[in-house]
């Protein structure tokens, strides 16, 4: 397998560079999800796109949030005063 070199991107997302900015310009309300392997998190990815899509709304990536706290995509969803965030949770008694 080739080895791809990362480094061009110090530590970026070129796409979320120009998805935060354009989402803090328009005003977007950041959608997020689980992103889980199990189904709940598909389900909970699925909504999340389907919101996303909607006017007025935007993907956000919580991994870039949280790793690249000086990206536009983490700017941009520090500065918003809502964030939706999708995650289905398990019943006490689903895995009987």
């Amino acid at each position: 397998m080739e080895k791809k070199d990362t480094a061009a991107t110090r530590g970026r997302c070129p796409v979320g560079e120009k998805t935060g900015k354009e989402n803090m310009a328009t005003g977007q309300i950041p959608v997020l999800s689980c992103e889980g392997g199990c189904i709940r998190g598909e389900i909970a990815r699925q909504a999340a796109n389907l919101v996303a899509k909607e006017e007025g709304y935007g993907r956000g990536c919580h991994g870039e949030l949280l790793t690249v706290p000086d990206s536009a995509v983490a700017q941009w969803m520090k500065t918003v005063e809502e964030i939706i965030v999708y995650s289905i949770v398990a019943e006490e008694n689903d895995h009987d």
